[in-house]
């Protein structure tokens, strides 16, 4: 059961799939973990002929760069903005916003007329030890966590969401999922 202001909700399972306030759910579940928040920034830019298919980093230098079917390329990667999760708002660091930029324009010459259209920052959970929790309550039966994700959120999402569907409906994961237990932050 979950209690608002406005209403009581209650399900048979509860996924603890919070993000940057999942280590707030799992407290109140008398599991708390060490989780700390992140802000990667990114950029979007306008519009350019395709150049580029694969998602390139850099040697050295913090850079993820992709550009999509639609022409627009994002660039970010390694550079933190300030998170601020109780107000649910980011601050966005510019001089590490034009270090990226800089080193794609290096990287890519063709970008160096192009215009970045918007910059924003996400709020990131991230582990201590940088691998994500993923798998059942250590204390409730039928309660899962799958949270802090330290910025590889988007790449481990889709496996993520089946290794949970799988213990919701078979409690059993369909991958050995161990080494990502909540049990490895509890006394």
């Amino acid at each position: 059961q979950v209690r608002t202001n406005r209403l009581l909700i209650e399900a048979p399972i509860l996924v603890n799939c919070a993000g940057a306030w999942a280590g707030r759910i799992a407290e109140q579940l008398d599991e708390p973990v060490p989780i700390s928040v992140e802000a990667p920034m990114l950029m979007i830019s306008e519009r350019v002929a395709p150049f580029c298919n694969p998602v390139v980093g850099a040697t050295g230098r913090p850079l993820s760069f992709k550009q999509f079917e639609n022409g627009t390329v994002l660039i970010g990667g390694g550079h933190r903005g300030q998170a601020d999760p109780a107000r649910q708002e980011t601050q966005l660091d510019m001089d590490g916003l034009a270090f990226s930029a800089r080193t794609a324009q290096e990287i890519f010459p063709c970008m160096q007329d192009v215009r970045v259209l918007r910059c924003w920052a996400g709020i990131e959970a991230v582990m201590p030890d940088g691998i994500p929790v993923i798998g059942p309550s250590a204390k409730f039966p039928d309660t899962f966590h799958a949270f802090g994700f330290s910025a590889h959120g988007f790449q481990l999402g889709p496996i993520t969401g089946q290794i949970i569907a799988h213990l919701a409906v078979q409690s059993e994961a369909s991958l050995p999922i161990e080494a990502f237990s909540i049990g490895r932050f509890l006394e």
